[in-house]
């Protein structure tokens, strides 16, 4: 193949990519390009939905603002009722979604140490009870 040979098929091969580059843009579609639009819902802060039972006034599930706690959750529900155990329930805990908080009734029964005998109360051998005064 002579010099002259080559040359021209070389042109004309980077004439035919260049031409066919140009061709395949205006008749071959690319596919679109994705475009995100925020939710309008994105600009407020977050819900939570937690669910309260047990000894509230209003028990069910409410909707909180993430960072939320427990003692928000209760006043949202109307607060305590006169048998509900406030003891037993941490106020300042943070929220998490889809929890469930059950706020227990007093007990009738005190908890004692088991084991133990009450404080300046000594059990003698025989079983005689002697209290200090």
């Amino acid at each position: 193949m002579s010099k002259k040979k080559f040359l021209f098929l070389l042109f004309a091969v980077a004439a035919a990519g260049l031409f066919w580059q140009n061709f395949s843009s205006k008749f071959i579609k690319s596919p679109p390009k994705k475009t995100y639009v925020s939710s309008p819902r994105s600009k407020t802060s977050p819900k939570i939905a937690c669910f309260v039972s047990g000894e509230v006034t209003r028990p069910g599930i409410y909707y909180l603002s993430e960072g939320s706690l427990v003692s928000d959750l209760i006043r949202l529900a109307g607060g305590l009722t006169s048998r509900a155990d406030s003891a037993k329930i941490q106020m300042d805990d943070f929220l998490e979604d889809r929890e469930s908080i059950v706020v227990p009734a007093k007990s009738f029964f005190k908890r004692i140490g088991v084991g133990q005998a009450p404080a300046k109360t000594y059990f003698l051998p025989p079983m005689e009870i002697i209290e200090e005064k």
